[in-house]
């Protein structure tokens, strides 16, 4: 139930990153095309499945160390990919003409 909770808590949190992304955008005179947005999204889809996917191979409880450290890395994967393809978004949208 927590990680539900901390699944929708996330979504509204990348919802106001993307919100933010395209103010700083706007401040900068750059125009914010369907494709970043998309980007953002495959970031925030991504954010949602690793932690679906960490709560789902943490509920099954099969137990050992080597299993929990398993979800935990394959969790950090999704996240940090996540996170580097929103800082590439912003970069992008930094960095191109008008």
């Amino acid at each position: 139930m927590w990680m539900m909770l901390l699944n929708v808590l996330m979504g509204l949190g990348l919802a106001a990153a993307a919100w933010s992304v395209f103010t700083v955008a706007k401040g900068y005179g750059k125009a914010v095309k369907w494709w970043h947005w998309a980007m953002l999204l495959l970031a925030g889809v991504l954010w949602i499945t690793g932690f679906a996917w960490l709560g789902a191979q943490l509920g099954e409880e099969l137990g050992g160390k080597v299993f929990v450290q398993g979800a935990l890395f394959g969790w950090g994967v999704l996240f940090i990919v996540s996170i580097v393809l929103t800082l590439f978004t912003f970069q992008l949208i930094r960095r191109q003409s008008k």
